[in-house]
């Protein structure tokens, strides 16, 4: 599961920038929605989160944590997979 993980993180880097937020893995139905994903309260727990780089600063601002997120791609930070 974390190379077929990676492999879809690989190819998400490379994609066009015309999505707000990705998330890969097995079970991912805790939020469907922008709005679901603002309202979550720890998106920490949420290991290889990538949203573009407007929501990662409000994200960040809302959990007081500035250094939330890292540099994923243009545009785009995230919260690194953990395997």
């Amino acid at each position: 599961m974390t190379a077929l993980a990676e492999m879809l993180y690989d190819r998400l880097k490379s994609a066009p920038p015309c999505y707000r937020f990705a998330l890969a893995g097995v079970e991912v139905d805790m939020f469907r929605t922008y709005g679901e994903l603002l309202a979550e309260r720890d998106v920490s727990l949420l290991p290889g989160l990538v949203v573009d780089e407007a929501i990662a600063v409000q994200l960040s601002r809302a959990l007081a944590e500035p250094a939330l997120f890292v540099p994923f791609s243009s545009g785009y930070r995230w919260l690194p997979y953990r395997s």
